[in-house]
């Protein structure tokens, strides 16, 4: 009786063994690729809703500080418009959108 032999009949006499054990194989590694692609889809939406808030920075008008921001009026210095276009044509990693309020917006 050679070895191939003597395997098959020892998997024949041990059906449930067998099925249980590659049911149990095919189990562990659909849960672990499911995983792996809830984990990527979520990276990839995650960073879409990111870029969709844009870039993380607020700039001031001179001698305007973070307190005077949330305390100004509508008479309060203006800053010039080639701010934002000198920002715009820098070469910032993140800069993709910008908007720009012009006064009585």
């Amino acid at each position: 009786m050679n070895l191939l032999r003597f395997v098959f009949i020892e998997l024949w006499h041990r059906k449930s063994q067998l099925i249980s054990g590659l049911l149990a194989i095919t189990l562990g590694i659909g849960v672990i690729v499911s995983i792996q692609s809830i984990s990527v889809v979520s990276e990839k939406a995650v960073a879409v809703k990111l870029d969709n808030l844009g870039a993380n920075i607020m700039v001031l008008p001179l001698g305007t500080g973070i307190d005077d921001y949330y305390a100004a009026d509508i008479d309060a210095p203006t800053m010039p418009g080639e701010y934002v276009e000198r920002i715009l044509t820098s070469s910032l990693q993140g800069v993709d959108n910008l908007s720009q309020n012009s006064p009585g917006e």
